[in-house]
């Protein structure tokens, strides 16, 4: 389970490095401040106690009024809070007795018997020194004795205030919170800088061409900058892009490949189904070919002896026409024994693409299969000859307009094309018919495929077609829109194109 924190690694940088950039820096502070307010505190006390054996030896030889004024003196001149002078009953002499205690005063003089000066320190440290800010807290008792001749020695209590040394250390201490305050800013400052030039900006760059790569971007690689382990990690993700890139182009040949031989495949898979089919009617085409041949030869012998013996003209048209239909009869008949056995020469004849267009029109016409279409001749009049004979050419033609005029209703319109683009010729047949959908477009050219009723067709005219177009080296292309009519398109090399091609 991945647990995705509210906050990155600039936000966890830049509050741990605040924390402890804050804590060093305080800890400094309050240290120094600590050792400068215990070496204050030293100094003051040394210094009022020097001053204090040198008043003790000034008032050995003063009387008691005498030495009373000279205390006050001292007390004004040296900042002295309180003062008390006392015998060795502990009883007052001079000064004020509230602020001393009988105890701690009878304590003190004790100590004097063994040592000059005694001092007694009431100042909070630790934590009581930021929280306690009761100045009356903070002073020290300094205590001596003052020895005079041929009397008991007496004892001076002093209550020194250490209110000016806190005042000194708590301005220090501000300061020194403003300092670290001001550096940690500019070392964290520094800091963040430092991070967003050496490791979040590669880090965030990283980022985003990882997500350009996942979505496809393999050309996206990313600026080697920052330290040497970001530069490592840089180097590193753009060597795996590479690969990545590589491996991909090299997977994409080998789907290209694959793609080829599948359609090689399914091209030679289509060449033996149709061989097969070809296989079962060659026989029976063959045959058929044969037996109608041979009566059509003698009607056209028949009409031959006819058309010698001088009929009238009108009778010598109707024989003239008649023999040429039987000559394309003929030439029919002779397609279908190369359909059963088909020859492998091609090219070996050139026909003048204007007269074959023409002709077809002109005999459509005049048998009345488009009585009831119109049929537009818009072929250019000047197109080069084409290496297709010129029956062959008029029997796609022939099969292209008969299968537009039945796609199409009463009135229907047919129209024909034809221009010259470079070394070919592109004859096109265009209707305003019912059109087809992909599925019928992909089989249309298939042997025994047909999209007409049953008995109205048997599948053989557009493959034929196919062939023709395929043995002269050229090509034919069905578009077709469901509802808005097809357009059938042959492209044809020219003669000159043709002896190019052989030199």
């Amino acid at each position: 389970m991945v647990i995705q924190r509210s906050f990155g690694l600039r936000s966890e940088i830049i509050i741990s490095s605040s924390l402890l950039v804050g804590a060093a820096l305080l800890f400094v502070a309050l240290l120094l401040l600590r050792l400068s307010e215990n070496r204050l505190l030293e100094q003051t006390i040394t210094l009022q106690s020097r001053h204090a054996q040198s008043i003790s030896q000034l008032l050995a030889d003063q009387h008691q009024q005498q030495l009373v004024k000279t205390i006050e003196n001292y007390a004004i001149a040296n900042q002295i809070q309180a003062w008390t002078l006392r015998n060795t009953n502990n009883q007052t002499i001079a000064g004020e007795n509230k602020l001393f205690s009988a105890q701690s005063t009878l304590k003190t003089q004790q100590l004097l018997r063994f040592q000059p000066v005694a001092v007694d320190l009431h100042y909070p440290t630790g934590l009581r020194s930021f929280v306690d800010t009761d100045t009356t807290q903070r002073y020290f008792d300094l205590s001596i004795s003052i020895s005079q001749p041929s009397q008991q020695p007496l004892f001076l209590h002093m209550r020194c205030s250490l209110q000016e040394i806190y005042q000194q250390i708590r301005g220090l201490q501000n300061l020194a919170f403003a300092c670290c305050l001001g550096y940690g800013l500019v070392l964290v400052a520094t800091a963040v800088y430092l991070l967003n030039r050496s490791v979040i900006l590669p880090i965030v760059q990283l980022t985003e061409t990882t997500q350009q790569i996942s979505q496809g971007d393999l050309e996206q690689r990313v600026a080697l900058l920052g330290p040497r382990e970001i530069t490592t990690l840089g180097q590193s993700f753009n060597h795996m892009a590479q690969n990545l890139q590589y491996s991909n182009a090299e997977q994409q040949r080998q789907l290209e490949s694959l793609q080829q031989t599948n359609d090689e495949l399914q091209r030679t898979q289509q060449q033996l189904v149709q061989s097969d089919r070809m296989a079962s009617v060659g026989n029976l085409t063959s045959g058929m070919a044969h037996e109608l041949g041979n009566p059509l030869s003698a009607v056209i012998g028949y009409l031959e002896l006819l058309k010698r013996q001088q009929p009238e003209q009108l009778q010598l048209d109707l024989i003239t026409r008649t023999l040429v239909e039987c000559g394309r009869m003929d030439q029919l008949l002779k397609d279908m024994l190369d359909f059963a056995s088909p020859s492998s020469q091609s090219g070996s004849a050139y026909c003048e693409p204007n007269q074959v267009i023409n002709q077809t029109c002109e005999m459509l016409h005049q048998q009345g299969v488009l009585k009831r279409h119109r049929l537009e001749n818009l072929a250019d009049q000047q197109l080069p000859t084409l290496t297709i004979e010129s029956h062959k050419l008029q029997q796609v033609l022939v099969n292209l307009i008969l299968n537009a005029r039945d796609a199409t209703d009463e009135n229907g319109v047919i129209t024909l094309r034809a221009t010259q683009h470079g070394n070919h010729v592109v004859i096109s047949i265009e209707d305003n018919g019912h059109g087809m959908d992909k599925e019928h477009q992909l089989a249309i050219f298939d042997p025994f495929y047909t999209t007409k009723a049953q008995g109205q067709g048997r599948g053989l005219g557009l493959y034929v077609c196919y062939q023709l177009m395929t043995d002269c080296g050229g090509q034919i292309e069905v578009n077709s829109v469901v509802n808005k009519g097809s357009c059938f398109t042959i492209t044809l090399p020219t003669q000159r194109n043709n002896t190019h091609e052989l030199r």
